[in-house]
């Protein structure tokens, strides 16, 4: 069964969800099955089409560790059927903050609801914490 996400707002929650409890189903029902999905990860090349769940898998795979993602900072702009949302993921590992990155999604109106199309995130020269881990290893 395919999950039909109603807001831009419910497919970024699942997204993060997805992210936070390693659920490689979720991360995919959260994707646009078109070939034109771009994510670039922090540190990482562009990525496109069927590359971008295939990271993810690999992503998830690798967690092993409790992971918590909040977000905040959310600046949206939504128009037709597009939404672009450009925010803060602050990045926790067994309870403990790992990184901050700046992310930027994209998603799109699709006949099965909203769909994500595309993720980049790099990590925010501001953070407070200068103790962060190479970001390849957050996402």
């Amino acid at each position: 069964m395919t999950r039909r996400f109603d807001s831009a707002l419910a497919a970024e929650a699942a997204f993060y969800e997805a992210f936070q409890t390693a659920d490689f189903t979720l991360m995919v029902a959260v994707w646009s099955a078109a070939d034109d999905v771009l994510c670039i990860h922090p540190g990482g090349t562009r990525l496109g089409g069927v590359a971008v769940l295939e990271s993810w898998r690999e992503i998830l795979a690798r967690t092993g560790r409790r992971m918590t993602v909040t977000v905040d900072e959310r600046v949206r702009y939504a128009q037709g059927g597009l939404s672009v949302h450009n925010l803060r993921e602050h990045i926790s590992l067994d309870g403990e903050l790992h990184g901050v990155m700046l992310a930027t999604n994209v998603y799109r109106q699709e006949p099965d609801g909203w769909k994500l199309v595309l993720h980049q995130a790099a990590p925010d020269a501001a953070a407070a914490s200068r103790t962060v881990p190479p970001a390849r290893e957050l996402h």
